[in-house]
């Protein structure tokens, strides 16, 4: 059955009320993101403000789960050894009467509440409502949309209607709370505020720039300051519309000044002759028209809507660029907004189901970054080629010393670029991304150590299950990790498939450690152990099940079901949501339960993860880390790999695609 593109209850997700210190959505084009806070336009002054450029750190007395006032706002090319937060260009302080309208205290008419929602099919968020002001009632519509199309631009609305008493709106780039690790200067040109910021360690340049347009205005005056530039607006009668015009561009990215009053421009334009919003849904639907086919799984509305927005929040931090997507996405700037194995598996394995050119994307950062991973292969005694576990936006390793063992981030990134082509389906595309594959394999061949038997190990390597070291009682590293060997093993067969396909010889080195690396075998009780000497600790996350998938190792059935079963319970209830995702695909495709059964326990154990009206995922259930773009990619290919049981890139094609009429 087609899902019906105008039933608005099926793609809107809708909030009951304004209110301070709930999950907050996030929207973005893939270029520019923007978590929007407890309003959509952010006017919450007792949310404390961002004391950071750097990552989302507040003031402690930050409500749990409040993502604070300025809104968070970042650019995939804002990055300079980390990923710089924005100065704020969505946020409004608007008062009538001298009430101020934010979500605290404030008051709304019974039967047309102030509401906020998110339209899933295109991007745009909003409220509407009557806000009841002391004895007036004033009509409220506010739209904010970073619209496709336009990369490195966006708009928001404001309409008021029935206003009775004066009214105040200011609005502009605030950057105070930036100020001190991106200095930025501003100008007023007419109706529109220009301005530049400057990064820290290589002295990259941000241009940013706001126009706006203003019907019933009685006043109108634009100031500004260092790190700060605001409009104040006063209304004339008993209604004022007001539409501001954001752009920014630089930083990785190379511009001129003239570019910002230019997308101005044109942003303006589009909005005039409707060509923005109609650009924008165009490129949404052909999008979803990709999508996972929601109404062939066993679920119900509400939970449909759930998925939905899993691909939404992924699809909204990717335009199949090659800048890197952190974990978080363009929402949040937690791990510095770095590169880790989430965009690598995660991210790419649900993109390259569906949307095969966004999923090159990571592929593209890392080829991307491999002169940085050269010079890290060569700083270690390595040949090749060799990524950290995390990485800046020029390949440089930016982890915590005790991480930088967890080494299998480079199987990931070696498995994405081979899967990007199709598994060598796309010739010249393999020839472009070989050098990641060939310096991967030569790397971890250098690493690798012999044993007079002949056999090859990974030793003193952190596994996926980061508690090695994070509990003071486990050793730290460990020696031949199952799953770090089995991934490691599978992309040097990759590297040696591409050399084939594209008439190159393949080192013998790479076949003599992939045939020989060792795999340890299960234990008397049946259960692959963890790593050499694993001791039965509770773990963190997926390990050893990662054979079985994404890795498809095959085990006898006993040995995978004792395992799977083994895992389960020493994985816990509050650590990340991988482990649980994985677990449900492999159920899925051996056929482990009755399928709708462990569908619903899928979709149960998900929404722990996931909170509030707009279906926001978190890292663990007792965390504030969101908006999880690693749990939306997991999310989307257990249904798809598990339910549909896909093996082989032609299988693919065979998951169905939404339809909607």
């Amino acid at each position: 059955m087609p899902l019906a593109w105008n039933n608005d209850d099926a793609w809107i997700l809708r909030a009951e009320r304004l209110q301070p210190g709930f999950a907050p959505p996030y929207v973005g084009n893939g270029r520019v993101g923007l978590r929007l806070g407890a309003l959509v336009l952010g006017t919450d002054r007792k949310a404390p403000p961002l004391v950071s450029a750097k990552a989302a750190a507040t003031l402690e007395e930050t409500p749990p789960f409040d993502h604070t006032y300025p809104l968070q706002a970042f650019a995939a090319f804002a990055r300079d050894v980390f990923q710089y937060c924005l100065p704020s260009w969505a946020n409004i302080d608007l008062s009538v009467g001298g009430r101020r309208f934010e979500p605290e205290g404030m008051d709304a008419d019974p039967v047309r509440p102030l509401t906020p929602w998110l339209d899933l099919r295109s991007g745009e968020a909003g409220v509407d409502g009557i806000w009841v002001c002391g004895d007036d009632k004033v009509a409220v519509r506010i739209r904010l949309l970073i619209p496709r199309g336009y990369p490195h631009g966006a708009f928001w609305e404001l309409e008021l209607d029935g206003l009775k008493q004066p009214a105040e709106i200011i609005f502009g780039l605030a950057g105070q709370h930036l100020a001190e690790a991106l200095p930025q200067t501003y100008r007023v040109e007419g109706n529109s505020i220009l301005g530049t910021a400057r990064t820290q360690e290589h002295g990259r340049t941000l241009g940013l720039g706001l126009r706006w347009q203003v019907e019933g205005a009685a006043a109108i005056v634009a100031s500004t300051e260092p790190n700060f530039a605001s409009v104040r607006v006063s209304a004339g009668g008993r209604a004022i519309k007001l539409r501001v015009f954001y752009a920014v561009r630089g930083g990785t990215e190379e511009w001129k000044e003239k570019e910002i009053p230019a997308d101005l421009a044109a942003l303006e334009q589009g909005w005039q002759d409707g060509s923005l919003r109609a650009e924008n849904a165009r490129r949404w639907r052909a999008l979803w028209a990709q999508a996972l086919d929601v109404t062939v799984l066993p679920l119900d509305a509400r939970d449909r809507r759930l998925v939905l927005a899993q691909h939404f929040y992924l699809l909204a931090s990717y335009d199949g660029s090659a800048h890197p997507t952190a974990a978080l996405g363009l929402s949040d700037n937690g791990w510095g907004g770095q590169l880790l194995w989430d965009s690598d598996l995660w991210h790419f394995r649900a993109l390259n189901t569906f949307w095969p050119e966004l999923a090159r994307q990571p592929v593209r950062a890392r080829l991307a970054m491999l002169p940085g991973a050269r010079r890290h292969a060569a700083a270690l005694g390595l040949q090749g080629a060799w990524y950290g576990w995390m990485s800046d936006e020029e390949g440089n390793e930016m982890a915590p010393p005790h991480y930088r063992t967890e080494i299998h981030v480079n199987a990931w990134i070696a498995l994405a670029a081979w899967h990007s082509s199709g598994c060598g389906q796309d010739v010249a595309w393999l020839k472009q991304i070989f050098p990641v594959l060939s310096g991967i394999a030569d790397a971890v061949c250098s690493r690798a150590e012999r044993d007079a038997d002949g056999s090859w190990h990974l030793r003193r390597v952190l596994p996926p299950d980061e508690s090695v070291v994070e509990n003071p009682r486990n050793p730290g590293t460990c020696d031949d990790s199952v799953s770090t060997n089995v991934a490691f093993r599978t992309a040097l067969r990759a590297a040696i498939s591409a050399a084939q396909i594209l008439g190159q010889d393949a080192p013998k080195l790479w076949s003599e450690v992939a045939e020989g690396l060792v795999v340890l075998a299960p234990g008397p009780d049946g259960i692959i152990p963890e790593y050499a000497g694993y001791s039965g600790h509770p773990i963190k996350q997926a390990d050893v099940i990662l054979a079985f998938w994404p890795l498809e190792t095959e085990f006898p059935d006993n040995v995978m079901r004792t395992t799977l079963d083994y895992y389960r319970e020493r994985a816990g209830g509050n650590g990340p949501l991988m482990t649980g995702q994985i677990d449900a695909c492999i159920r899925l495709r051996r056929g482990y339960g009755d399928r709708e059964e462990v569908m619903r326990d899928f979709i149960v154990n998900y929404r722990r993860y996931v909170r509030g009206a707009f279906e926001v995922p978190y890292e663990c259930p007792v965390n504030t880390n969101s908006l999880m773009l690693t749990g939306c990619g997991g999310f989307i290919a257990a249904l798809t790999y598990g339910w549909f049981n896909v093996n082989s890139p032609e299988e693919l094609k065979r998951v169905p695609r939404l339809e909607c009429a």
